[in-house]
């Protein structure tokens, strides 16, 4: 847990003292690792220096409007949306409608990873006793069967 909290929770607590700035330090790393790709170049990324001026050029998107960049970029491995290529695009059940395909890329499964150690670390340290006693681990097989029971 040492090598956790040195590695994974202190940069994090010391971004909170100016989130701000840890928020628009990651809105110009996005810009200027995806200008060079057909959204990027269509919504100026090049020449966006603040938040601001981010929320005039990008308007909030749903998927559908993204869907033609993503298509794109499944179709033809063209930098659409991602300048980074995806490993894999996880795709949605469609339950409400057309399956959706959700680029999945390194750089996203890097961010995701160090949230994990992040929550794993306050986890342990919030409740150092979590693991004393015994375990309940219940497999695919038993769960279905206990959502079929209720």
């Amino acid at each position: 847990m040492r090598a956790y909290e040195a590695l994974y929770w202190r940069p994090v607590k010391r971004r909170t003292v100016a989130p701000d700035l840890a928020q628009r330090e990651v809105l110009a790393r996005l810009l200027s690792a995806n200008r060079t790709t057909r959204f990027g170049v269509e919504h100026g990324f090049s020449d966006i220096r603040d938040p601001a001026q981010f929320r005039e050029r990008v308007p909030v998107q749903d998927y559908e409007k993204l869907r033609p960049y993503i298509d794109e970029q499944r179709r033809t491995g063209s930098p659409a949306l991602t300048e980074e290529a995806p490993l894999f695009y996880a795709q949605t059940s469609g339950s409400t409608g057309v399956p959706k395909y959700i680029p999945v890329t390194p750089s996203y499964l890097h961010e995701y990873s160090h949230g994990v150690h992040v929550h794993t670390y306050r986890m342990f340290t919030d409740f150092p006793d979590l693991l004393d006693g015994k375990l309940l681990v219940r497999g695919q097989k038993e769960l279905k069967a206990l959502q079929v029971a209720k």
